[in-house]
């Protein structure tokens, strides 16, 4: 799966969707290789909100599912959808009670893309990740079988944190490209000779890069840190 979480998808599927589902879903990954999923959470006016959810009713996600017969019907907008307007399938998160707090009132959908009433309204400009274009989406009365529900009615949240915990390995992702980095460019300065010496040993060169290397420290600090947190949660 082309994906930057195709672990947390598959994962996640597996545990939460239901035999049917991931028996239609998961031949199509194993036939596909191009097969592309994406996430929809983050809205206009929710983020932090939804990831660490400020748990009144009716407060952040405007994003709303309503079943109607053997369909659920989706309205709302997302943001910074990364790979949307290109994904196959979104793994979309939505209100389904609108008089209950986000841990208690939202479910997960598995919407195709093609599906009609979903839209690109807007390409985000990003600094890396253009082959996948991070885009936010409308979605205006878009129909999706009850089937594509992601376990139950309201229990998305469950969803939400098991992807969000698998988000800690990209922190060690950055890590090691940041190590890769910084080992790149003191290399570099310890060869490259200028003033008679190497680049490194001029004061704006060696503070830079020495710099470079307390952010190195910090950011592993932070990684472990944030990974032993999680670690320590209670989940009885």
């Amino acid at each position: 799966v082309l994906s930057s979480e195709p672990y947390a998808f598959c994962n996640c599927m597996r545990t939460f969707a239901s035999e049917e589902l991931q028996d239609e879903i998961f031949p199509q990954i194993m036939e596909n290789y191009t097969l592309l999923t994406s996430t929809a959470i983050t809205e206009p006016d929710a983020g932090t909100d939804t990831h660490i959810p400020y748990d009144e009713p009716g407060a952040g996600m405007k994003t709303f599912a309503y079943a109607e017969g053997d369909e659920y019907v989706i309205n709302g907008e997302k943001a910074f959808c990364t790979g949307g307007g290109q994904a196959d399938f979104i793994t979309l998160f939505a209100r389904t009670d609108k008089n209950a707090p986000i841990s208690k009132g939202m479910s997960a959908f598995l919407v195709p893309t093609k599906s009609p009433g979903v839209s690109v309204v807007r390409v985000n400009d990003m600094i890396m990740n253009e082959l996948r274009r991070n885009t936010d989406l409308l979605f205006e009365n878009v129909r999706i079988p009850k089937r594509y529900l992601i376990g139950k009615e309201n229990e998305g949240y469950a969803l939400w944190e098991a992807f969000r915990v698998l988000v800690i390995r990209f922190a060690g992702a950055e890590v090691g490209a940041f190590q890769k980095m910084y080992e790149l460019t003191k290399e570099y300065a310890t060869t490259r000779i200028q003033g008679g010496k190497p680049i490194i040993e001029h004061v704006n060169i060696g503070s830079r890069i020495l710099d470079m290397r307390l952010r190195l420290e910090a950011l592993r600090a932070f990684a472990y840190k944030t990974a032993w947190e999680y670690d320590q949660i209670d989940r009885d």
